[in-house]
């Protein structure tokens, strides 16, 4: 066991995290108090004398430098332990370290300041404040986590075959196919409450094929998913994979991963789902020999 899943198992309360965020507290601390000091001054008249424009420049950059360490050692440990909702004292960083930034630009901007500092200094503390919110409120928007935790669960390369989004409904009564003239699967459509729809057989040329239905849900602002389907039992061999979309908005259907006992398909939207709504796929997977004759293969052997 390394020593970050330790303490994720040992750390209920967030220690470890609290610990981590200690130089961002004690930073904002300071910069808050200075920011109050410095408008208080100038609201009490004790500041008269107007800054050179290189000391707002430079005063500039050094407030915009700390901001920006403040809010990146806060969320520093979020960005390792991956997406998560925005909580309150995310918020309240973000709101009061913009406070402090305004005061700051308030408090040594006097009136017979000359027009060139003041505007070198205000354009870098409202650049530096406009690209923290705006990657802020696109981090932690609900639409950007749900595409953050789709991707995750398509890059890793232990996903389960059956995730819990893909709990297998009640099955109708005669989920079996017909089969037309040419052997070939033709299916009705499943209930909508039906996740995956599965037949295994024999055909008369001795090919072991499955085939099925796989539906894929999206919520409002999703755009990627996967699907897994097992192959129970594994093929004898890798089998030959065909899948193509039936039902539901405009998207790209790929095959993401393919093994002998089982398959994994990505599903991406043309646009972000604007409601929830679902997916549905047709699937065929076929190889040309069935398991059990190559058990009988390899025992003859």
């Amino acid at each position: 066991m390394n020593v970050e899943r330790s303490l994720r198992l040992h750390d209920p309360m967030g220690l470890s995290a609290a610990i981590s965020r200690g130089p961002a507290v004690a930073a904002l601390t300071l910069l808050t108090a200075a920011a109050a000091m410095v408008f208080c001054r100038r609201l009490a008249g004790a500041l008269q004398r107007p800054l050179e424009p290189g000391w707002l420049l430079t005063i500039g950059l050094l407030i915009a430098s700390i901001a920006a360490a403040v809010r990146f050692g806060w969320f520093l440990t979020s960005q390792r332990n991956g997406a998560r909702a925005a909580s309150r004292s995310d918020w309240l960083l973000m709101t009061l370290t913009s406070v402090s930034v305004a005061a700051w630009g308030l408090g040594i901007c006097l009136p017979k300041t000359a027009f060139f500092g003041a505007f070198s200094m205000i354009v870098i503390l409202g650049v530096e404040e406009i690209f923290s919110w705006v990657w802020f409120l696109r981090r932690h928007h609900p639409a950007a986590q749900v595409a953050k935790k789709s991707q995750t669960i398509a890059r890793s390369p232990q996903t389960p075959f059956f995730t819990t989004a893909d709990a297998v409904a009640p099955i109708p009564s005669d989920p079996s196919p017909a089969y037309d003239e040419s052997g070939e699967a033709a299916f009705d459509n499943p209930p909508s409450g039906v996740t995956q729809q599965l037949t295994r057989r024999q055909t008369a040329d001795g090919a072991d094929e499955l085939s099925g239905w796989l539906r894929a849900s999206f919520v409002a602002g999703q755009r990627t998913a996967s699907v897994h389907v097992a192959f129970c039992p594994p093929f004898a061999a890798m089998p030959e994979l065909e899948a193509e979309q039936v039902d539901g908005p405009e998207a790209r259907v790929k095959t993401a991963q393919r093994w002998p006992y089982g398959a994994r398909l990505d599903i991406k939207l043309s646009a972000a789902a604007k409601e929830p709504t679902d997916v549905l796929l047709q699937f065929l997977a076929k190889t040309e020999s069935s398991p059990s004759e190559t058990a009988n293969v390899t025992e003859g052997t």
